[in-house]
């Protein structure tokens, strides 16, 4: 999927993983942005080979309107963790606001939860 303004563009995988921005027509990201989200000792990258355990993207969403350009995806990071993550901007501006908000949807507490 590919969101797009007057100046900025931002390719994203399936996961979520940005794979392409350019800015003004320059290229600035050539290999994917990766993400990964790690708790009880187990790490998920982004729903790609290189995780420890497979993440299931539940929805993808198309959060555009108006001058706002922006995509939703919903993703399991493993069967304790939900993880969703916003991509947005305006037509002009110079950035995009990437937000990922996690919650545990299991019955039990889970420790060293933190994404990067």
């Amino acid at each position: 999927v590919t969101v797009a303004s007057d100046t900025l563009a931002l390719t994203i995988n399936e996961a979520g993983t940005v794979t392409g921005l350019v800015y003004d027509g320059v290229e600035f990201i050539q290999y994917p942005w990766r993400f990964n989200v790690g708790y009880n000792g187990t790490s998920y990258f982004d729903g790609t080979q290189y995780s420890n355990e497979d993440a299931n993207v539940l929805t993808r969403q198309d959060i555009s309107s108006g001058t706002f350009h922006g995509h939703k995806i919903t993703v399991d990071m493993g069967p304790d963790l939900r993880l969703e993550r916003v991509i947005g901007f305006y037509d002009g501006d110079e950035y995009a606001v990437v937000a990922n908000r996690m919650t545990n949807i299991s019955a039990t507490d889970l420790t060293y939860v933190g994404a990067g």
